[in-house]
C-alpha cells in the first residue's frame, strides 16, 4: 500500500485500488480505465493490468500516486464572481458552493490565511464567491503539482518550506 496527500493504492491479487479525494476528471478517467467505485470501502477498483495507467492518471490529476514528497503551498486566489460552484489549485478542491445562500464549504486540507469564501449569484445560477485579500494554504500538496501549478501561476503562489 502507498499513502501520501490522501492517496492510497493498495493492489492485490487481481486488482488495484485507489482511495483519493474526489476530483470529477480523475472519476471521467476512472471510468475508461474499467474502474468500478466499490461504495464500501470508498475506492475506485480497476484490474490489475491497468495498474501503470492508473499510477499515471494518479500523478496527472493529483501530482502524485502517493509516493512523492509533500510541501505546503500558499496560493493567493484572484477575487472573482467564479460563475462555478467549486475552485480548484494544484488537483484539489479549494472550496465549493452548494447554492446561492449555502455559504462555502472548505475543502479538505484547506487553510484560509486571509479572505475567504462564500455564496452568491442567482436562485437560478449560484456561484462561489471569493472575498477580497483570499489567501489560501493547501497542506500535504504533492510537490510535483505545487510546482506545476507555481510554473503556471508564478504571481500568485509560493511554495512555503
Amino acid at each position: 500500500m502507498t499513502t501520501m496527500a490522501g492517496i492510497s493504492l493498495t493492489a492485490d491479487s487481481d486488482t488495484i485500488s485507489v482511495q483519493s479525494p474526489y476530483h470529477p476528471r480523475f472519476v471521467s478517467r476512472a471510468r475508461e480505465l474499467a474502474g468500478k467505485w466499490d461504495v464500501g470501502a470508498r475506492a475506485w477498483r480497476f484490474p490489475l493490468s491497468q495498474s501503470e495507467r492508473v499510477r499515471s492518471l494518479c500523478q496527472e490529476v493529483y501530482g502524485t500516486d502517493g509516493t512523492a514528497p509533500t510541501v505546503t503551498l500558499r496560493v493567493a486566489v484572484p477575487e472573482q464572481g467564479t460563475r462555478q460552484l467549486q475552485l480548484w489549485a494544484a488537483g484539489r478542491s479549494l472550496a465549493r458552493a452548494y447554492g446561492r445562500d449555502s455559504g462555502a464549504k472548505i475543502g479538505e486540507g484547506i487553510v484560509v490565511v486571509s479572505g475567504g469564501f462564500t455564496s452568491g449569484g442567482s436562485r437560478a445560477n449560484p456561484e462561489l464567491v471569493v472575498k477580497t485579500g483570499t489567501v489560501v494554504e493547501i497542506l500535504d500538496c504533492p510537490e510535483p503539482a505545487a510546482e506545476a501549478y507555481l510554473a503556471d501561476h508564478p504571481e500568485t503562489a509560493e511554495i512555503v518550506r
